[in-house]
């Protein structure tokens, strides 16, 4: 099944600017945020792929590689630079074949031989795919780890110490993949018959995968092994549930003296029981008293640089919303909001006093309280 396109995921043109892709993630992640939504696991799903997909597209990096090769810029070690080759030479094959010029794939792989056959190189023809792609140098996989923060650890960032699943250099054959002997199945060329008759076909060694040499028993031509390690990863302030982190060069080592992988760090937030978020706006619903609501006060408010007061305007109502700018995520240079919702409590203690004082006060409604309340 196709990945869906993450310009529609996200409900936006190919030629949104940055600004417009921003908006509309704020807008969805507040829809379908698991905190707006307990307890459905689509929702939760709907969140995911919006963040993904945001991640992607507010990236000028990424979203140009998206651009220009689509689903395929989303795989795990990516290059750019290789895809382009790659269609390049599938475009010049082309070409030729068009031409009749009866050459191989991407031109000059075939050629006659004594016998008047061609040979075909396997290898050459598919891009060196499965072992062969080890003959030379190549660079290590990327590894994935989980980290789940608290609420407080999120917004104001975070140093942990990770263990991070990765591969290690294969101690036998220190990285090389290799015993250093000739591979007894092709004799030390790398390269075994695979068909024979006019078109005779040749194919990278499945024994030691194209480098002429028998593997190392240890790793099986991998250069590594599995395994652990300790990472200590710094969170900045500002991390989101379900975004990932990228720290370059910690992933698995490459093979064959080619460069290690990066390493992916993906968050989990956990909720907070009065705090929520949606996007960089940070939401709090506050109790306030009858006396606070009606009278109107000053009170504190905890915002991630330290308590604030909030002007309670008088006779303030319950699910009524107040704003203070700029205390809500700090993202870089960018900051949200603190949205407060005001929850007003009564007294949970009987008293006769207030009981005449509430009765009273139904005289003092403008209006009846559920009027226009109708199916």
């Amino acid at each position: 099944m196709a990945e869906p396109d993450l310009y529609e995921v996200l409900g936006v043109a190919r030629t949104a600017t940055a600004d417009e892709i921003r908006k509309a993630y704020r807008k969805l992640a507040r829809k379908h945020h698991p905190d707006v939504n307990p307890g459905k696991p689509a929702e939760a799903d709907k969140f995911k792929r919006v963040a993904s997909a945001y991640e992607v597209l507010s990236d000028e990096k990424k979203r140009k590689a998206y651009d220009e090769f689509g689903d395929a810029s989303l795989r795990s070690g990516f290059d750019a630079d290789g895809q382009r080759a790659y269609e390049q030479q599938a475009r010049r094959a082309a070409e030729s074949r068009r031409a009749g010029g009866g050459r191989g794939f991407g031109g000059g792989y075939a050629s006659e031989d004594d016998g008047g056959g061609f040979d075909f190189d396997l290898g050459d023809l598919f891009g060196g795919g499965g072992r062969a792609a080890r003959r030379g140098p190549a660079a290590g996989d990327d590894i994935v780890a989980s980290v789940e923060l608290d609420f407080v650890q999120a917004l104001r960032g975070a140093e942990l110490s990770v263990d991070a699943p990765t591969g290690q250099t294969c101690p036998t054959c220190t990285g090389s993949g290799t015993t250093g002997a000739k591979c007894k199945t092709c004799d030390g060329t790398g390269r075994v018959n695979a068909a024979g008759g006019p078109m005779r076909i040749v194919a990278a060694c499945p024994h030691c995968g194209g480098s002429g040499k028998e593997p190392c028993p240890t790793c099986h031509g991998e250069g590594v092994v599995p395994g652990t390690r300790k990472v200590t990863v710094r969170i900045p302030p500002g991390a989101d549930d379900g975004s990932r982190l990228r720290v370059p060069g910690l992933g698995s080592p490459g093979r064959g003296g080619g460069p290690p992988g990066d390493l992916y760090i993906q968050i989990k937030v956990r909720a907070h029981p009065h705090f929520s978020r949606e996007g960089l706006d940070l939401l709090l619903k506050l109790p306030v008293t009858v006396a606070e609501a009606y009278l109107g006060a000053s009170i504190p408010v905890p915002t991630p640089d330290g308590p604030v007061q909030l002007k309670v305007p008088p006779r303030s109502q319950s699910g009524q919303n107040l704003r203070l700018r700029g205390k809500g995520v700090r993202r870089g240079d960018d900051v949200g909001n603190l949205l407060v919702e005001l929850l007003v409590r009564v007294p949970d203690k009987e008293d006769a006093r207030l009981a005449e004082a509430v009765k009273a006060a139904n005289d003092l409604y403008s209006t009846p309280v559920r009027e226009g309340v109708t199916l």
